[in-house]
């Protein structure tokens, strides 16, 4: 059975929801595909905070001539920082033991 992506997420977002939750087997564990979601939320928001930042530049002259860092250069890094955070707690990459998500038979390896 596939599991449908959240419709919010981007395109690629949804790609990897899908491909995630059907090799790691993520529907088994109540709070895995919720996990999930967040860090694939995450990842899209410092998307659009990258693709800000390419419009705008990282930074901009304030009031009183000096320059600053925009928001997106913050929003950039804390979303990237969540969807790894949200990633390491799914151990999907292996290092964190027998903690790892177990792979689906029919999963690539």
């Amino acid at each position: 059975m596939t599991v449908r992506a959240p419709q919010h997420l981007s395109r690629p977002s949804k790609a990897l929801y899908r491909r995630l939750a059907a090799d790691y087997a993520l529907d088994a564990e109540p709070h895995a595909l919720e996990v999930l979601r967040l860090g694939l939320e995450a990842l899209d928001r410092a998307d659009e905070a990258r693709q800000a930042l390419a419009q705008h530049g990282v930074t901009f002259t304030d009031r009183f001539g000096s320059p600053r860092a925009r928001p997106e250069v913050t929003i950039e890094r804390d979303s990237r920082l969540a969807a790894v955070r949200c990633f390491r707690e799914l151990a999907l990459d292996g290092d964190v033991g027998d903690a790892r998500m177990p792979r689906t038979n029919g999963a690539r390896s």
